[in-house]
């Protein structure tokens, strides 16, 4: 029986889902690649293949950033972070995540969802629901869930997790992204370290060392 016009194949969704895998692990190999044709060549799929799914580039860079929220929050519930660890070491523990994690791709889609973002007004909103901000929430979520414990519940989380990551994203970008240890190495392992004493002596007086 032919199917009626209008609808989609039955497995429609899932080819979109695996072409969207594709996509997003060309760009976390190959960050360059960011035209359609680009896009469709790295993927192993023709032109053609790619705009059955995904009619423009901006529609394709749209799906692949909210794609990326779904596989964040497949990460997530994977590895969740105890809460039975204090503070401290819940954002120790997410900090190295978050450290290796942008040197396994997580760097390359982070700053090719940047770079789309701050030439596309209509791409910016999205990178910053689906890649930028569950990368914050989740240490915002750490600090809130413990503030109470701590006796800080008039701290933000939200400023104080803003306060943590960001120099943190920062050196990951001098330093792999723009290849920054080929001119002024960082010994970044050490300065995640520094720089979390360093936050909760100034953030959280009563759990510093």
């Amino acid at each position: 029986m032919s199917r009626p016009a209008g609808r989609r194949n039955a497995d429609f969704e899932e080819s979109r889902r695996d072409l969207l895998d594709r996509v997003v692990h060309a760009v976390s190999t190959n960050p360059e690649a960011s035209s359609f044709a680009e896009l469709a060549e790295a993927s192993g799929v023709s032109r053609a293949t790619l705009r059955h799914y995904f009619p423009t580039r901006d529609a394709l860079l749209h799906a692949m950033l909210e794609h990326l929220r779904v596989l964040s929050d497949r990460a997530g519930a994977a590895f969740p972070v105890s809460a039975s660890l204090s503070l401290e070491e819940a954002l120790r523990l997410s900090l190295h995540r978050l450290v290796f994690a942008w040197g396994v791709g997580v760097g390359s889609l982070f700053t090719s969802g940047l770079l789309w973002g701050l030439t596309k007004a209509e791409l910016g909103p999205v990178y910053v629901t689906n890649m930028l901000e569950p990368i914050l929430t989740s240490f915002e979520g750490h600090i809130a869930s413990r503030l109470d414990a701590a006796g800080l519940a008039e701290v933000d989380a939200r400023q104080a997790a803003l306060s943590l990551v960001s120099p943190v994203v920062l050196a990951l970008m001098h330093q792999q992204s723009l290849h920054g240890v080929k001119c002024r190495p960082l010994d970044v392992d050490a300065f995640v370290e520094t720089h979390l004493q360093r936050f909760l002596a100034g953030w959280f007086p009563k759990l510093a060392r």
